[in-house]
């Protein structure tokens, strides 16, 4: 994890415990979440999410918060299904997903995937934001 980005965590809420170089878990308004940053492995399919899940469960982690790049370019590219395949699967198992990250040229190229980012905003189970910041705003409306 980079100084800036531990800089950040101590300023949102506080460190629970690394599970690898790039993931780490925060408590950040009365619940545990499992940010992992662009440092870790891509996940290309959401069998790729088998790990984290278990560091998720292991920890009674609500919320995982991906950085865009932890993602292949599949994600983005609806009619492959594997963002509804990985999404359905976390909620399935009662995680919810935050993907931060600049989006903009994703979004210039997909009217499909500014539709579905703009309706998964509007849920509370899935939200597609800018950074670990906006996610914290954005977790403390819930709260």
């Amino acid at each position: 994890m980079k100084a800036h980005e531990k800089a950040a965590h101590r300023q949102l809420g506080y460190i629970i415990g690394m599970t690898t170089s790039s993931d780490t878990l925060l408590h950040l308004h009365g619940q545990n979440v499992l940010h992992c940053t662009a440092d870790g492995p891509v996940i290309s399919h959401p069998g790729d999410l088998n790990d984290l899940m278990g560091h998720a469960f292991g920890h009674e982690v609500r919320w995982l918060v991906l950085d865009k790049a932890r993602l292949s370019s599949d994600f983005f590219v609806l009619r492959t299904r594997f963002a509804g395949e990985a999404i359905q699967k976390l909620i399935t198992h009662g995680l919810k997903l935050a993907i931060v990250g600049d989006l903009s040229a994703e979004l210039d190229a997909s009217e499909a995937l500014r539709d579905f980012i703009r309706e998964s905003n509007r849920g509370s189970s899935v939200w597609f934001l800018e950074d670990l910041p906006a996610f914290e705003v954005r977790l403390q409306r819930l709260s």
